[in-house]
């Protein structure tokens, strides 16, 4: 059984990987018909255009800017991961938490709201200790979700990732 759920857990990251990709692809295919605002950085292997990138540590008790608001979140969670970041894409706003809640109990929740949100699941894995969800609300932000259940501790992890598009 361990076995299979490392297979899936492994699976499920790369799926996200994956998309993350897709999206990152999809927008920088439409940001290279603008002009480019890539800055130049030296490295050891010569000159490389690296695109500019922000990350800012938020307070656990404030929210990340961008963050969707109304978005279901536990009250009085550990909260390990705090952060926005300007990005090519777009602005992310990235929070990671311990939940006192099951896997079953959080995915629940985070699957009624974006029902209630029209929010289009793009994509999703829904097994006993692992559930993912991508999905892209009616305004084009995207969500990445993770909810997991370390096997030693026992502690469920939640991970929400907001990305809010460049605006053009």
């Amino acid at each position: 059984m361990n076995k299979k759920v490392s297979v899936i857990v492994v699976l499920s990251l790369v799926a996200l990987a994956v998309l993350g990709l897709w999206a990152m692809k999809k927008d920088s295919k439409t940001q290279t018909e603008q002009p480019s605002q890539q800055t130049a950085q030296t490295n050891e292997e010569g000159p490389k255009n690296v695109l500019p990138f922000k990350e800012t540590d938020v307070p656990a008790q404030t929210l990340p800017e961008g963050f969707v608001v109304g978005f279901p979140l536990e009250a009085n969670a550990v909260v390990l991961n705090n952060t926005s970041a300007n990005t090519a894409v777009g602005l992310q706003s990235s929070r990671m938490f311990v939940s006192k809640k099951s896997v079953e109990e959080n995915y629940k929740i985070y699957s009624d709201y974006l029902t209630k949100n029209k929010w289009k699941v793009l994509a999703s894995v829904n097994d006993t200790s692992l559930k993912s969800i991508s999905a892209e609300s009616p305004k084009r932000e995207r969500l990445d979700l993770a909810i997991s259940k370390n096997s030693v501790s026992g502690q469920v992890q939640v991970d929400i990732v907001f990305t809010q598009p460049v605006k053009k």
